[in-house]
């Protein structure tokens, strides 16, 4: 069993010095991702520990305080730093900006580890970016846990195509595919997950109940004849985007207009909502009724 550390870069969203914004905040979405790296390499037998920092005086005393969270453990194996990179805001072009993984050094272990989660990230469709060089970023110098250190840009979050497959992806296969690149090996799906509505690795559970969707859209009940796995394909194909709601818990109108974090986070995109409640929002206390 192996010991990692995984952060999401930059402050929490709301506060001071947060990170990129563009289609989506990289303050949200690096949290979510390091959240399924997290689960990830716990699913494999490891231990991992969330050294996200989310406030502080200015950047500086950010990075200082996540040095000092990660330096904090010993014997670790890898220090996982997760962000999301920015430019200049693009308008869709078929072209998919993509990831790269950046390392202190490109002839070390650190960059063998940078190089795998480049390539798994690929499959996902990202572009690979390559690993890169970097001796001026804070997170990547100064550990003393024994670890070896990346930190992974995942998409461009100002890129219109880059945001386009991170929707399609989804926060947790992204996840996965940064945990498998650490590992350097596949991590089996678990046969003993028991959720009865998944959708690209996320269980739709708390926001969606068959009978609930039925009673509610009469043409949902007309069309799939009660069916409950065709009423969840149909939710998740068209439902959420037409902002339907799924279960008596949640109201993804209601959601979006109560925490302003998440609507600066995701605007008009009304799935992501529904997402972040069952990874997120549900287990913070959010409501949404």
């Amino acid at each position: 069993m192996a010991v990692y550390t995984v952060h999401g870069g930059h402050a929490k969203q709301g506060n001071k010095y947060s990170g990129a914004v563009g289609f989506c905040s990289e303050s949200v979405v690096d949290r979510a991702i390091c959240a399924a790296v997290i689960k990830y390499l716990k699913a494999a037998g490891h231990t991992a520990y969330d050294c996200t920092v989310d406030s502080g005086i200015s950047q500086g005393n950010i990075i200082t305080q996540i040095k000092k969270k990660i330096n904090s453990y010993k014997n670790v194996t890898c220090n996982i730093s997760i962000h999301l990179n920015a430019t200049t805001k693009s308008a869709a072009d078929g072209k998919v900006k993509g990831s790269e993984v950046l390392v202190y050094s490109t002839t070390g272990e650190d960059a063998l580890i940078a190089n795998r989660v480049c390539l798994e990230l690929k499959v996902l469709g990202f572009t690979n970016r390559g690993v890169k060089k970097r001796t001026d970023l804070g997170v990547l110098k100064g550990i003393t846990n024994g670890g070896k250190n990346i930190l992974v840009e995942c998409f461009f979050c100002d890129d219109q195509d880059d945001y386009n497959l991170f929707n399609k992806v989804g926060v947790d296969a992204i996840g996965k595919a940064i945990a498998m690149g650490v590992l350097g090996k596949a991590i089996p799906t678990s046969t003993s997950n028991t959720a009865k509505y998944l959708h690209n690795g996320v269980d739709y559970s708390a926001v969606f109940d068959a009978e609930f969707y039925n009673k509610t859209y009469p043409d949902i009940k007309t069309a799939f004849k009660g069916d409950a796995q065709k009423s969840f394909q149909h939710f998740c194909t068209y439902g959420m985007k037409e902002g339907r709601q799924g279960s008596k818990e949640f109201n993804v109108l209601v959601y979006k207009e109560r925490y302003s974090d998440l609507k600066a986070a995701f605007g008009q995109n009304l799935p992501a909502y529904y997402e972040h409640y069952c990874t997120f929002g549900k287990k913070e206390g959010r409501k949404a009724i």
